[in-house]
């Protein structure tokens, strides 16, 4: 039994003992002087509650966590937001939490201790959801190329220079969506 199941139970011995001393107090004969002491040792007697089994707290305990990591694991594999690859290092990541405390559980000396495990699992278990941002749709915008009159003498005739210009904006194009792609995948890693 924790600590604080023991100091609510005391606290009820403690208002059955008063209320009995009050009728043992106000008692005028033998009679109900005798009936006033059972019916408070009665009333202290049931007040008191035996704990459940320490193995069996923390077979309750463990099956605590797995409804926690059952639901944890719902939420992350339903993210829309999240890529494969980051809903398989969540879980991943979930999986080694949740064996890290069933363990600690299975560590636990006592009722106190346990409660302390079990409280400890449930925020590290909660912890392991990170929920996925809406990635920004990467619209390469080319920039604008000047255009420059074509040199007749020895210049490249008007359709080779329109084919090199979108060959040289196709580029760029390209080379921006890379770059962004990469800004915001170098972004998201580190605000991990």
């Amino acid at each position: 039994m924790s600590t604080k199941q023991k100091n609510a139970q005391d606290a009820q011995v403690d208002e059955a003992a008063a209320a009995a001393k009050s009728a043992i107090d106000g008692a005028t004969d033998l009679d109900d002087l005798n009936q006033a002491t059972q019916a408070g040792v009665k009333a202290i007697e049931q007040v008191h509650q035996s704990a459940t089994p320490l193995s069996q707290q923390k077979h309750d305990a463990e099956n605590a966590l797995n409804q926690d990591a059952d639901r944890v694991k719902a939420e992350i594999e339903q993210d829309s937001n999240l890529t494969n690859a980051e809903k398989q290092e969540q879980l991943a990541h979930l999986n080694v939490v949740l064996q890290q405390m069933k363990q600690a559980i299975e560590n636990a000396s006592d009722s106190d201790s346990l409660e302390k495990a079990l409280t400890t699992g449930k925020e590290a278990i909660e912890a392991c959801y990170q929920k996925g941002v809406q990635k920004p749709r990467a619209t390469a915008v080319a920039p604008k190329v000047e255009e420059r009159p074509v040199v007749k003498d020895g210049g490249l005739p008007k359709t080779a220079s329109r084919v090199k210009r979108n060959a040289t904006q196709q580029t760029v194009g390209l080379a921006l969506a890379a770059s962004l792609t990469t800004f915001f995948l170098a972004k998201k890693r580190h605000d991990k």
